[in-house]
């Protein structure tokens, strides 16, 4: 190994860099039925310092789901989410009265920032009303909805 070669753990949900990897421990107190994100980094110093940057960047705080845009809309959408750790996340619709509309997304997501399109169809691929949706964000521990306004 090149003599310069250092090593770097970065744990994702708790945002922590541990430099000394080969002597600092890491305690991980939650079920790993979804996995944990743990992200090792090798290379020089300023190799180092600039990884951990971009990735931490790329990093949310906390879940959340945006506004919708544009809103209202005819007939697409996007709807932004954040997520700062991997796993199961379903993204809906549901109609005024609670009906669900459609799934956009059921799948299992890597943390970070993304973006779904709704194009105003049911789950059959029809087009849907003009009226008020909703947009709901689900994981293991979190839950958003969103009110969105479709005109035809």
């Amino acid at each position: 190994l090149p003599s310069n070669l250092e090593f770097t753990l970065l744990d994702i949900p708790n945002k922590k860099v541990i430099s000394d990897v080969f002597s600092e421990e890491l305690v991980i107190n939650e079920s790993l039925s979804g996995g944990y994100d743990l992200i090792f980094i090798a290379g020089d110093e300023q190799y180092l310092v600039e990884m951990v940057s971009k990735i931490l960047e790329y990093v949310p705080d906390q879940y959340s789901l945006s506004q919708n845009y544009p809103n209202p809309f005819n007939p697409n959408t996007k709807i932004d989410f954040a997520l700062p750790r991997s796993g199961p996340v379903t993204l809906s619709i549901y109609n005024l009265i609670g009906q669900q509309v459609a799934v956009l997304m059921n799948s299992s997501l890597e943390y970070g920032y993304h973006t779904a399109t709704w194009s105003g169809l049911d789950q059959f691929g029809r087009p849907v009303p003009s009226g008020v949706y909703f947009s709901e964000l689900r994981t293991r521990n979190f839950r958003q909805t969103k009110k969105m306004l479709l005109l035809k």
